[in-house]
């Protein structure tokens, strides 16, 4: 038959049961921490960038994208229809001012420029010899107009003396009307003669001032085929560095077509663009501010092009450290275009949280030394470093403001140090 247990049996049976429950429930305890810490989001605290929410000035800007070009750059265009015979220089290379860049085909052109040279020398000569016939002429005419005038003068004579014979009835008044006559003829033909001096001196004066003209006109053509020829040599305008150049020998080239470019890589400019809804902010003398290769430089809008491309108009900002060694041609830039400051108002620190403009985004603010929870907050405008916030942070808020969109779904993140 059964005997009843002990009961200390009994009581360290219970206690060893008692014992099993409570380390099952601790392993279980144990496993789900774990689980819920493996689970739970979490974040290394050194990988990301924080702002501490402060008041401060806001200086309202918005942001474009530029690039870093030479200030001066000087196309050089071929001046003739040609072919390229030698290259001097490579892209890169610092020639002095006058340092032959390539040597075209020039044959047809000299062979121009002399018979144009040698047409000059003829249209001179021409010039020359109309002179010495105008000189004869006139000086035939002004000797006929001479034996003229002697004429007249004996005729004059012939008069009186007939009119005195007349008087002394020796003569007759047929012979004084006839020498009258003949006198008058006389002066008549003298007038002809100098007026056809003053139209002939009027014309030769016209025919000279033809010739010199169309003398000039032909030089000033040879000067510029001259010019034309000079240039075709291909020589540096200037102490410059070579950007491009046309390498590839005997290749053809037309006139106008660009040959090489030189610049000064000394001095340097942004070229940017906007969209011209937002071209009232790119207006000359602009206060502008460029971040390019991590510094900031401060400038200015230049030139500004009027005319709208794609929706977009093109400007220049001229730097007021156009020579930081940071620069270099071709590196991108954002360009801070400025306009109102406003003073005393929240901000925080411009980061990689994808701002676009002003609206609701959500930010991860520190709630704890190890936890930080997602927040809607609200913000205005923004500076090239400052965004202003409307609400949802006070000063003194720690914000996250990396890139945080891995972690757009979580509410609360865990901070790993």
């Amino acid at each position: 038959m059964d005997r009843q247990l002990p009961r200390e049996v009994i009581r360290r049976r219970w206690m060893r049961r008692i014992t099993l429950a409570v380390a099952a429930a601790l392993v279980v305890a144990v496993a789900g921490w774990t689980a819920y810490r493996m689970l739970r989001a979490c974040v290394a605290n050194e990988t990301l960038q924080w702002s501490r929410v402060d008041r401060g000035t806001i200086e309202t800007s918005i942001t474009t994208s530029g690039q870093v070009v030479a200030a001066r750059e000087e196309i050089i265009l071929s001046p003739i229809t040609s072919r390229i015979l030698e290259v001097f220089h490579q892209s890169g290379d610092v020639v002095e001012e006058g340092t032959p860049l390539l040597r075209l085909n020039l044959s047809e052109t000299q062979a121009e420029v002399e018979k144009m040279r040698d047409e000059g020398q003829k249209m001179r000569l021409q010039l020359e010899q109309l002179r010495v016939q105008q000189t004869t002429s006139l000086a035939d005419l002004m000797m006929h107009i001479r034996v003229d005038s002697m004429k007249m003068g004996r005729l004059q004579a012939e008069l009186e003396g007939e009119c005195y014979l007349d008087s002394l009835g020796s003569g007759t008044a047929d012979k004084v009307r006839q020498s009258r006559l003949a006198l008058r003829t006389a002066e008549l033909e003298l007038e002809q003669s100098r007026l056809q001096l003053e139209g002939m001196r009027r014309q030769q004066q016209a025919d000279i001032r033809i010739k010199v003209l169309e003398l000039q006109i032909f030089e000033k053509n040879l000067h510029a085929a001259e010019n034309t020829l000079r240039d075709a040599e291909v020589r540096s305008p200037r102490r410059a560095t070579v950007t491009r150049i046309v390498t590839q020998v005997g290749a053809h080239v037309s006139q106008g077509s660009e040959l090489a470019a030189v610049a000064d890589l000394t001095h340097f400019v942004v070229k940017s663009q906007l969209a011209e809804n937002m071209a009232s902010w790119a207006t000359t003398g602009s206060r502008v501010r460029v971040k390019v290769a991590g510094v900031m430089l401060e400038g200015k809008v230049g030139q500004v092009d009027a005319a709208s491309q794609d929706g977009l108009i093109t400007f220049q900002v001229q730097l007021d450290e156009d020579n930081d060694p940071h620069l270099r041609p071709g590196l991108r830039a954002e360009v801070y275009l400025l306009n109102e400051a406003r003073e005393d108002v929240l901000r925080i620190a411009y980061g990689q949280f994808g701002y676009k403009s002003p609206g609701e985004y959500q930010l991860f603010v520190r709630t704890a030394a190890d936890c930080i929870e997602q927040r809607t907050v609200m913000l205005g405008n923004a500076s090239y470093d400052h965004i202003e916030v409307i609400s949802g942070l006070q000063e003194g808020d720690e914000v996250v403001v990396s890139d945080m969109k891995d972690y757009i779904r979580e509410r609360t993140v865990e901070l790993k140090q």
